[in-house]
């Protein structure tokens, strides 16, 4: 596949508009640069939505005997990228080879907690408080043993780009939803109306995205987890049978 540019993205999305740019023509400097501050308005938002998320990155943390609450982002106690949110989370003992699953709790489980000064070898909750550039992730009982490391399982962020010139890396199909609904983003900006079948590709495109990286939804029946998929590629959600989430986890996102 050819390398792809966000030169390229932002100069093929204004060429789906009416009226602004040619077919083989260059964009001007000011409408590139303003059409690369989009693209990475566009992806940032992506990356807030569960659907549009292609991966889950792994990483984990040594604990500190006695400490249980840890910065994580650029240059904090967990030098990484700051998570836009948890998917799962879980205490390993490196020694035994184990892993123990954490329970993510909400602000009001937190708080609900009496005793925060509790020991343990292994915490059982964690809390994150979501405060940007640098979040702080809690854990409970606070962990008495040095041997022990945090794993996180968090979203990977959508890339941001630092110029036009650099490369463009996204699985197959992001390419074309990135375009039109660039377009459509560019649009408001030239104040003019995109073409009705560029608004339907982006939605059309954008909804097949978001199937393809749908978690498996188990339910049961022969079929069902292609028809919960083809259900969301239309804008709908599965809602037969899926089993709950146990009590005290975390809600995620699912759109």
């Amino acid at each position: 596949m050819p390398a792809t540019t966000p030169q390229a993205i932002v100069t093929n999305a204004i060429t789906l508009l009416p009226g602004i740019l040619w077919p083989g023509a260059t964009p001007s400097t000011v409408m590139s640069n303003d059409g690369l501050i989009k693209l990475n308005d566009l992806l940032a938002s992506w990356s807030t939505e569960r659907l549009m998320v292609y991966g889950i990155a792994i990483n984990d943390w040594d604990l500190v005997d006695g400490t249980n609450s840890y910065t994580i982002g650029a240059g904090g106690t967990f030098n990484g990228n700051r998570p836009l949110s948890i998917h799962a989370a879980n205490i390993i003992t490196p020694s035994l080879n184990l892993r123990y699953p954490l329970t993510i709790l909400t602000t009001e489980q937190w708080n609900a907690i009496r005793d925060q000064s509790a020991t343990s070898t292994v915490p059982t909750k964690l809390y994150i408080d979501g405060v940007y550039p640098l979040s702080t992730i809690y854990l409970w009982p606070t962990p008495n043993s040095s041997s022990t490391k945090l794993e996180l399982h968090t979203w990977i962020q959508l890339t941001q780009f630092s110029t036009l010139e650099d490369d463009f890396d996204f699985p197959p199909g992001y390419e074309r939803a990135i375009t039109y609904n660039l377009a459509l983003e560019l649009a408001n900006e030239y104040r003019v109306s995109a073409p009705p079948e560029v608004a339907m590709i982006a939605q059309a495109s954008k909804a097949t995205l978001k199937a393809l990286n749908a978690p498996p939804t188990h339910i049961p029946g022969a079929g069902a987890e292609m028809m919960a998929r083809a259900q969301i590629a239309e804008g709908g959600m599965p809602n037969a049978g899926a089993p709950a989430p146990p009590p005290g986890t975390a809600q995620q996102a699912t759109s």
